[in-house]
């Protein structure tokens, strides 16, 4: 089974892409999906696997953090 996490586009700059995961700012791929600075995604490792919106992403990233 894998998990994909919502997170936050941070930064976009030419082709390098930076997700905020927890307080760490990782580099990721848009290989599958493109992005744009402040969308909120599905992050699979360091691949992004599908779009969100902030809503439905903060509600899940609120369920993970207070394990419900």
């Amino acid at each position: 089974m894998c998990l994909s996490l919502p997170v936050k586009i941070v930064k976009k700059s030419g082709n390098k892409i930076f997700a905020q995961v927890g307080h760490e700012k990782i580099k990721v791929s848009d290989f599958l999906v493109k992005v744009k600075q402040g969308d909120y995604v599905y992050l699979r490792d360091t691949l992004i696997v599908g779009k969100t919106n902030e809503k439905d992403a903060k509600q899940i990233m609120n369920l993970i953090e207070n394990k419900i």
